[in-house]
């Protein structure tokens, strides 16, 4: 709802500040930039707060659709990443996410694959490897949104310091 609301006061800032700054001076011009610069900053704030909500929600679901086709009982386990302090943080998160969750993907075929051969034979090791399967595709769906999400959010701690400083104050006090 709030970046809806920055969404909204950027568009009045559009309108109002060269209003505004005629008012005052007569300068029409420095209240179109005045308004241009606070209307593009607020929109790309809010967007890129939506973006992270969005991909959130398609990243939750589709952890909730792996836990449910993956053939082991062991929950994937991620690491945490801070919030990134600035885009190119979030750039460096966005690679360890990738690198993370592909290198996770290609030892859980493997350890079913040496696992499922040493105990039953090839047919079982061929076996696990073919339950793999699904889990692998939808890695994707998991990663991808991850990965927006950090870019996004260092994008916008870019854009907007004091974002970065708001979440520290509020998981510190909590």
């Amino acid at each position: 709802m709030h970046s809806f609301i920055q969404l909204f006061s950027g568009v009045v800032d559009l309108v109002y500040l060269p209003v505004q700054q005629y008012r005052e001076d007569g300068r029409i011009v420095r209240g179109l930039q005045r308004g241009a610069n606070s209307f593009t900053h607020s929109t790309a704030v809010s967007l890129l707060q939506l973006t992270t909500k969005l991909f959130s929600s398609i990243q939750c679901v589709a952890e909730v659709t792996y836990d449910l086709v993956s053939p082991s009982q062991h929950r994937r386990s991620s690491p945490s990443f801070q919030h990134p302090a600035d885009l190119r943080e979030g750039l460096v998160n966005a690679y360890q996410v990738v690198t993370n969750d592909i290198s996770s993907r290609a030892s859980s075929i493997q350890h079913a694959a040496v696992y499922n051969h040493s105990t039953k034979g090839i047919t079982s090791a061929v076996g696990g490897v073919l339950r793999e399967i699904p889990p692998t595709l939808l890695l994707p769906f998991i990663t991808f949104p991850k990965v927006i999400t950090q870019l996004s959010n260092g994008a916008q701690n870019h854009l907007k310091p004091s974002t970065l400083k708001e979440r520290e104050e509020k998981y510190r006090s909590s």
